[in-house]
């Protein structure tokens, strides 16, 4: 459309010629206008929206792929533009591949998205997230707390509160009920405690107030390290997060050894300020209490590669010898996660440190652990989520760096995209920030590529494979089209992937526009030792270019809070 100015002026040319023409030449004026709102929706422009409606737009317009301006709203953030159309009677019941603009908003972590749609839907919107994955309704809930805004507001409390009220899938009776009404209320509390524990890690003021508002225990522990929010905004040295906490009633009881559980939670971030404040305090070779693997700060940032942490532990005379429950050192570690030199230093640092006498060699290992004088714990939680630790090897795993395999082996049932007349399928594979694709397939519904595609950053256990399959338009005339795609976590296949093992998994294809289970792709995941070069037999890169719902994801901005560091290894907190 050009500028801005010209883009409003067109549009209000737009609306006065169609209102005194009808036939093909206003048909054309509706998909100009058409068009101004997918743009308006994709660049957040209220403006441009609110004169395209004025002007005869229909808040329903769609992509020919059919992806609706309230999903395109939803993926970029346009909570404004999204109001703009449901105001104008646009559905948030409609569907794109099976999924509304609540599910897009809440995949692309769009949290003021988010809480618009909640707003405006009503009962609409969260009587489908009463019988969702609890997995969607927490992303949901996180999502939300992202956007509410500092001081609370009650709008936000409200909604909040609602989204804490639905139930999940996995805490229903066999009759589709609670169990009981205190089970219920249990549940609600856990989860409300995690979020806050979440809040706090990633500074969510607002989040964290409303909670607190709503129903949140201040004074909860985590069941694995048994430490309060309050606790956890005090190792994160977060005076303004304490202050919200104290100010809705939050006790300032520590458990014994804050300052050195502080100091773990500060060598697994990496935050190299705090490492160094809580370095001063803390006796540094202390020993997380179970049901972690009792480790010390220095392992955790030996894991972590991060050499300036490493470095303040050892000045506040932190011993490289000691090992965790599994015998393993904190060069191990290191060696474990492909921090080579830094593994090297520490090996030589605790052989040095043990023939100078600084430590025992009977001390090496963890004693058994007994709750220290004034220790306070909360009792187990309804359900356990798995947390993010430090691999443990066995015996038989080698070690060093692992280079990730994905081979594309075939797919079945695939149907024809939005105005390509054959079926040329190649399927996009993504991990991280490197992209490869397959060979395309041309006139078929069931290609079969067996094509390994080698990635060449080493593995971390954190990655996801995504696949999205495309049909080629071989005319050369348009973008390929979206038919699906699925996601795939190495982490939970880590131990047979790391003895060499090749994981083959066939899953439904999902993003389709109708469900089919009988429409399945076929990977496997398999790991080597040697690093693959561009030019590898079998690779090739991926096209840049994309169609359908993947255009979507080139205004994405992060997800809100999305640091890897706010869940601690090894028991620091959930």
């Amino acid at each position: 459309f050009g500028s801005r100015p010209n883009q409003l002026a067109r549009v209000m040319g737009y609306g006065q010629y169609h209102s005194s023409n009808k036939g093909p030449i206003a048909a054309n004026w509706d998909r100009r206008l058409a068009r101004a709102i997918l743009d308006a929706a994709a660049k957040n422009d209220e403006g441009l929206a609110s004169i395209a409606l004025q002007q005869g737009a229909s808040p329903s317009a769609a992509t020919p792929d059919g992806v609706s301006a309230l999903h395109i709203a939803a993926a970029s953030g346009s909570a404004g533009v999204l109001r703009l159309l449901v105001s104008a009677q646009a559905s948030l019941e409609s569907e794109y591949g099976g999924t509304t603009p609540l599910d897009v908003a809440i995949s692309e972590h769009q949290g003021a998205c988010v809480l618009a749609i909640l707003a405006l839907g009503g009962d609409l919107v969260l009587e489908p997230l009463r019988q969702a994955p609890m997995e969607l309704w927490r992303d949901c809930l996180h999502d939300c707390l992202a956007a509410c805004r500092a001081p609370a507001e009650l709008e936000d409390v409200e909604l909040v509160r609602a989204v804490l009220s639905l139930r999940g899938p996995e805490e229903l009776g066999d009759e589709g009920i609670w169990p009981s009404e205190t089970y219920r209320e249990t549940v609600q509390a856990q989860e409300a405690r995690r979020a806050l524990f979440l809040a706090v890690t990633r500074r969510w003021f607002g989040g964290a107030a409303v909670l607190l508002i709503v129903r949140a225990n201040a004074d909860r522990r985590d069941p694995k390290c048994h430490r309060t929010a309050l606790e956890l905004a005090e190792a994160l040295l977060d005076a303004d997060v304490a202050a919200t906490l104290r100010a809705h009633g939050a006790q300032s009881y520590f458990n014994p050894g804050h300052a050195e559980w502080a100091l773990c939670v500060s060598a697994i971030r990496t935050d190299i300020r705090c490492v160094r404040h809580w370095a001063q305090q803390a006796q540094p070779d202390w020993r997380e209490p179970p049901p972690s693997l009792r480790c010390t700060p220095l392992m955790y940032a030996a894991a972590e590669g991060h050499f300036k942490t490493v470095k303040v532990l050892v000045e506040a005379k932190a011993c490289a010898a000691l090992e965790d429950a599994e015998g393993r050192t904190p060069a191990d570690l290191a060696r474990l996660r492909g921090h080579f030199k830094l593994a090297n230093w520490l090996e030589f640092l605790g052989n040095k440190q043990l023939r100078d006498g600084t430590v025992s060699p009977d001390s090496l290992r963890p004693g058994p652990w007994e709750p220290p004088p004034g220790w306070v714990q909360d009792g187990t939680e309804t359900r356990e989520v798995p947390q993010p630790h430090v691999s443990v090897p066995e015996e038989d795993w080698e070690v060093g760096e692992k280079y990730l395999t994905v081979t594309i082996i075939s797919a079945v049932g695939l149907q024809a995209g939005f105005m390509n007349f054959s079926n040329d399928p190649f399927v996009r594979v993504r991990v991280g920030s490197q992209v490869m694709r397959t060979t395309t397939k041309e006139g078929t519904s069931s290609p079969v590529w067996n094509e390994p595609l080698e990635f060449e950053n080493p593995v971390t256990g954190r990655e996801v494979v995504v696949c999205t399959i495309f049909d080629e338009d071989t005319s050369g005339f348009g973008d390929p089209m979206l038919l699906g795609r699925n996601e795939y976590r190495p982490k939970q296949f880590l131990r047979q992937l790391l003895r060499g093992e090749v994981i083959t998994l066939e899953q439904s294809i999902g993003g389709l526009a109708v469900e089919d289970a009988n429409t399945t792709l076929t990977v496997s995941l398999g790991m080597s030792r040697v690093k693959p070069s561009a030019t590898d037999a079998g690779t090739s890169p991926a096209n840049p270019t994309s169609g359908g719902m993947t255009s979507l994801a080139t205004a994405k901005p992060a997800a809100p809070g999305g640091q890897s560091g706010g869940a601690a290894a090894g028991g620091a907190f959930l």
